[in-house]
């Protein structure tokens, strides 16, 4: 089994608890394995026992290491993910075919009738993701 690598924290455990009080859901489990790795500074840690400390994958452990080595904590606490699309249909247009999915008396039938009012009533096209539903 080889050494655990040795990183070099710069952050005090103070400055990286300050972090993580203001980090998002994405960014916590990278800066507490920073933490870790601070208090185990001198003699190391391995990814695994950071993983299983932390619960994530020991992958992901070390991919954020090499974040941190190249870029410091600013990479290590940007990531690329910018959330859902937004959505095609406006939230009034929204609430227009909720009423006409309640209704019983005049309400639309199906995947196709919805599809057709909506690029009759608001010139909208939309098409459907498939791959949500396998």
């Amino acid at each position: 089994m080889s050494a655990p690598k040795i990183v070099i924290v710069k952050e005090s455990i103070s400055e990286l608890k300050s972090l993580l009080k203001k980090s998002s859901s994405l960014i916590i489990p990278r800066v507490r394995m920073l933490i870790e790795i601070k208090k185990n500074e001198e003699q190391g840690i391995s990814k695994r026992e950071l993983a299983d400390l932390i619960g994530v994958n020991h992958n992901s452990i070390q991919k954020w290491r090499g974040f941190y080595l190249v870029g410091g904590i600013e990479l290590l606490c940007s990531h690329k993910k910018t959330g859902f699309r937004p959505s095609v249909i406006s939230k009034e247009e929204h609430l227009v075919i909720g009423s006409l999915l309640n209704d019983p008396q005049n309400g639309l039938r199906g995947y196709n009738e919805l599809m057709i009012y909506l690029e009759k009533e608001f010139n909208k096209k939309i098409k459907l993701n498939v791959r949500h539903f396998t």
